[in-house]
């Protein structure tokens, strides 16, 4: 027995995608019949004999010499107590979804049974005028080919048991064997008791090859022993896959594929891998299930309506399955990306999917995740915004693997060899960092598909495939837009649209998401207008469902989800009374037009806007005291003793407030940020919210003298355990360097003795003691010793200097892995050289050189006189030394080239080479300037797959002010070269132009358009 296509068969009965074909041996050992054994009883009992072969021919002898009245008598006396053998019956059991039965059996049991046992409501299908539509949820069709017993020899519908029958059933019934031919071209079928011998599916067959040409479909037959050359050789031709098994053990495993199908089924953990399920111990790997989020199989067949999916809820794979979705052609560009991608080189690859909100990033990546498990057997685990651990450590990630490949093994099924992660949120760069720290350590090969902004960029960029969701589409793609749109109406039967509509709509909007709601809409609203409009009906009679539309507005628009529990406690806080969760959840389902709920692997229960585009209208519409409302009542009444809240506060306040890279979130303004803070810190004095809201008011004024009583109370222990934990360490070296910046102009004349100095080093002793991977405490301790010792005299300053140093080298044995703190360090010791002598920092370099074939003493002064002494000749030779090294610096690199381009001569060649070496070191994080030198240089040498991506590169880093327009150069035989127009994807035929190249072989002006990689001239 062949379990691939056991896996594959349950696939198509779960998914109610196959048609059940039962023949006589589905009753001929429990009072039923076979052909040839039905026409032998015959003989005996009419005591009949004759030279012919043939069954149909000899009933219609028998009916001739007979009549047919007696013959028919016998027959149904026969078949009148027929039962169905006791290996098939589970297959009329509920569990078995089949589209439609048909049967060649005259019997009554094959129906009888399904009316028992099936969950449908069972239509039997005799002469074909009871058919009304197949395939309807709530019913099943059971069909007889050859008539029913139960129908009088002369009525339409009786048995067909002579070839005049037959002929004339074909004709007379034509509707039933239409049927058949159409089941047949869309649907798999089991066949089960069925010899095939009387050639009615072999012609039916037939019939469709010379309609449709080649027959796509899958088709499945039961033998318990291997049929003859002939049929065997028949069946290989029209795609029917032959299963030789004892009947009892195909129908058990066939059920148990079918039950590990089960959506309803909660209490299987079920991994889906192509059409196979795997199910899992959930109690063997709690703990990773309930951190990490596999894609289980409830995720691919989970119902949405196509309302919902087409106006963006993306919950479910099963809109994509269907293929509902437009699958723009950066689907492919991923997954050609993912497949042609050489693993066995050792590195996962890792897609960045770039556009602006509203393009159809979410679309693109869940199709592409899609096919990567449907089609390719990939393992798809999402890394959702609110998880508390975005990636497994290795350990746990390799046994859910191991554990995965047993099952398979044992379920003789195809192993998986690849994983892919994805996430619906830009990441950010240590999420990157450990993504390929996880990936080297994984046993199978790993991919990373996210979502990115347009002007998001990464430090590492090279590491990183990018592809663009493009606002404005090519007129191909608007094309293919269109027609779908269009076939998408008709099939959902949505109010009607032209297409010349539908292309004015798509030049108007651009964006995927309004381009539909606005084409699905009757009366053609903007999207704006429907949100504004159904936000309207809520206001008028529901005010608390306004309110949790606000709540998790907010949180979806930051890519988070508002976990139960806060939204109960926050409605009951605005109803004045404690409400119940059954209460909550009849506010959601009143406002399904905006909300959802989802559950993760432990059952909690989580709610937000279906779509975060959706959640930002909402907020536009709200405005800023909505949402500063939202933030101090989800304040009042987070408890931060539960894991789940406490989370929720940290990713929402600390995440997007006090620690948001470009200030603080455009949500919330600094007073309600600073209200929500103090109100958790009155209710719940955690040392977590004590020492961000001291972080909190330092970035706006340093000497607030609320600070450090803030932090001082953060170090003493908490009277209750909190979620939220931070370690007193952290606490310690914000306090050392908060009480160093806010005193220093009065320390700084101190002896290093001093009570209020040693304070400060005691606290960063400490904090350095049980946290020897964090650089803070050794940085801000060195910067506080080279900034006395400028107040000291000559002895006094080495001595506080060669203190300084050697704290550095301690902290320098603590980094070695981490490039960007070993640089950090390493300048602060140059310039703590510097201050010594300019000769030590000098013979420091060299010795770092000659003894440990090490650059960077030679960088850090290149960038010392370039940058402090504006001496770009002196710079460069020292960068030569710095580029000799082994362990050169990729910034040496960077500096050489930006100081060898503005130079009068540059050598092209040699630059060319620099740029390469850039490429080859994975450490290097390129500026929009070093991005745009390397533009330069590959442009200039001819290489204009590198130039368009290091100029698209500059315009994702480059300032605001460079997108609008700018003027910049480099130098060739002493020429100053132009480049006047924008650093970006969006040059025009006006702008965007290179003047005065020489570059061999184009005009004198070249048009560059990054996007595309051409170069026009």
């Amino acid at each position: 027995m062949n379990e691939n296509n056991i896996s594959s068969l349950a696939a198509a009965i779960s998914t109610r995608r196959c048609v059940l074909f039962a023949g006589a041996g589905l009753t001929a050992d429990n009072g039923g019949a076979t052909w040839d054994s039905l026409i032998k009883f015959l003989k005996g009992q009419l005591n009949y004999s004759s030279p012919l072969t043939d069954g149909f021919r000899i009933v219609g002898d028998m009916i001739y010499k007979f009549g047919k009245e007696k013959v028919y008598a016998l027959i149904r006396d026969r078949l009148k107590d027929a039962n169905i053998n006791n290996k098939f019956i589970e297959l009329t059991y509920s569990n078995f979804q089949w589209y439609t039965v048909f049967t060649t059996n005259y019997d009554l049991a094959l129906e009888n049974s399904l009316k028992k046992n099936q969950k449908f409501k069972v239509n039997p299908v005799i002469t074909g005028k009871e058919f009304n539509l197949t395939g309807i949820q709530s019913e099943l069709l059971c069909v007889k080919l050859m008539g029913s017993l139960d129908v009088n020899h002369d009525k339409p519908g009786s048995m067909v048991l002579t070839r005049a029958d037959l002929n004339l059933a074909m004709e007379e019934r034509s509707r039933i064997f239409n049927e058949l031919q159409n089941h047949a071209a869309n649907l798999s079928f089991l066949f089960v008791g069925y010899s095939f011998r009387d050639g009615l599916f072999f012609d039916i067959l037939e019939k469709l090859v010379s309609n449709l040409g080649r027959i796509e479909r899958t088709y499945y037959a039961v033998f318990k022993e291997t049929p003859d050359a002939e049929t065997s050789y028949l069946l290989g031709q029209y795609g029917v896959k032959i299963i030789i098994s004892d009947l009892d053990d195909f129908v058990k495993t066939l059920s148990y594929q079918i039950k590990l199908r089960d959506p309803q089924d909660y209490t299987l953990k079920r991994i889906p891998i192509g059409s196979d399920v795997i199910p899992l111990n959930s109690t063997q790997f709690g703990v990773f299930l309930s951190l990490q989020f596999p894609v289980f199989f409830e995720k691919m067949e989970e119902n949405v309506s196509p309302h919902a999916f087409l106006h963006g809820n993306t919950l479910s794979f099963k809109p994509f399955e269907k293929k509902w979705h437009f699958r723009r052609e950066e689907v492919q560009n991923i997954l050609n990306k993912i497949l042609t991608h050489k693993f066995d080189s050792g590195k996962p690859i890792i897609i960045s999917v770039r556009g602006n909100p509203g393009t159809g990033r979410t679309f693109a990546i869940l199709a592409s995740v899609y096919e990567l498990i449907k089609i390719h057997r990939f393992i798809a685990i999402e890394i959702p915004s609110y998880a508390i651990s975005r990636l497994p450590n290795p350990k746990d990630l390799n046994d859910f693997i191991s554990e995965i490949t047993k099952v398979a093994k044992d379920l003789k099924i195809e192993i998986p060899n690849y994983i892919v992660f994805w996430a619906e949120y830009p990441l950010d760069e240590i999420d990157i960092s450990n993504f390929k720290k996880l990936a080297s350590d994984c046993k199978i090969p790993m991919c990373l598909i996210f979502e990115n902004v347009n002007y998001s960029s990464y430090d590492d960029e090279k590491e990183i495939t990018t592809i663009s969701v493009d606002e404005d589409l090519s007129d191909n793609q608007k094309g293919s837009l269109s027609q779908y749109i269009i076939d998408t109406i008709r099939s959902h039967r949505f109010p009607e649209i032209d297409l010349d509509e539908v292309n004015k709509i798509i030049r108007e909007e651009k964006q995927f998401l309004p381009i539909m709601y606005r084409c699905l809409d009757p009366a053609r609203r903007s999207i704006n207008k429907i949100v504004q409009e159904e936000l309207n009906k809520i206001s008028s009679d529901r005010s608390n469902s306004r309110v949790l539309i606000s709540l998790c507005a907010m949180a979806t628009s930051l890519d988070l989800k508002v976990p139960i529990s806060i939204i109960k406690k926050a409605l009951s806080k605005e109803m004045g009374r404690t409400i119940s969760y059954s209460e909550v959840f009849e506010l959601i389902n009143k406002t399904r037009t905006f909300l959802v709920d989802s559950m993760d692997s432990k059952t909690n229960i989580y709610v937000f806007i279906y779509n975060v585009q959706i959640a930002r209208y909402i907020i536009a519409i709200d405005g800023q005291e909505i949402m500063n409302k939202c933030l101090l009542l989800i304040a009042e009444i987070a408890d931060l003793r539960s894991t789940i809240e406490a989370n929720f506060i940290r990713q929402l306040i600390i995440d997007e407030g006090v620690n948001k890279k470009s200030g603080f979130s455009s949500l919330f303004t600094q007073d309600s940020l600073e209200g929500a803070l103090i109100e958790l810190k009155l209710r719940q004095p955690a040392r977590f919210i004590f020492h961000h809201l001291a972080r909190f008011y330092s970035k706006y004024d340093i000497y607030d003298d609320r600070i450090v009583p803030l932090l001082q109370e953060a170090l003493s222990e908490p009277k209750e355990v909190y979620a939220l934990s931070e370690r007193k360490e952290n606490v310690m070296t914000t306090l050392a360097n908060i009480k160093w910046d806010q005193d220093k102009s009065k320390l700084c004349y101190r002896e290093i003795d001093d009570p209020e100095i040693q304070e400060i080093f005691e606290l960063l002793i400490a904090a350095r003691k049980d946290i020897t991977s964090n650089m803070a405490p050794y940085d801000v301790h060195a910067r506080i010793l080279k900034e006395l010792s400028d107040f000291k005299d000559e002895n006094t300053k080495i001595a506080l200097l060669n203190t300084a140093i050697e704290i550095i080298n301690k902290g320098l044995t603590y980094c070695a892995d981490n490039w960007d703190e070993t640089q950090r360090l390493n300048d602060l010791l140059l310039e703590i050289l510097s201050k010594i002598d300019p000769q030590k920092a000098d013979d420091l370099a060299k010795k770092l050189l000659e003894e440990k074939d090490d650059g960077s003493g030679y960088y850090s002064l290149a960038r010392l006189e370039y940058h402090k002494n504006s001496n770009a000749e002196k710079a460069s030779a020292l960068l030569d030394f710095a580029l000799s090294a082994k362990k050169c610096p990729s910034g040496a690199i960077a500096l050489k080239m930006k100081i060898m381009i503005e130079s009068k001569i540059p050598d092209y060649e040699y630059l060319m080479d620099l740029a390469d070496r850039l490429s080859s070191n994975a450490l290097f994080k390129d500026t929009w300037e070093s991005a745009y030198h390397r533009a330069v240089t590959y442009i200039t040498n001819g290489r204009y797959a590198e130039a368009s991506r290091y100029f698209n590169m500059a315009y994702r880093k480059a300032p605001r002010t460079l997108l609008k327009g700018v003027k910049l150069f480099w130098m060739e035989n002493g020429q100053r070269k132009t480049f006047s127009g924008k650093i970006g994807s969006d040059l025009t035929n006006i702008d965007g132009r290179i003047y005065s190249h020489g570059i061999k072989g184009f005009k004198e002006d070249i048009f560059f358009v990054p996007e595309r990689g051409r170069v026009l001239s």
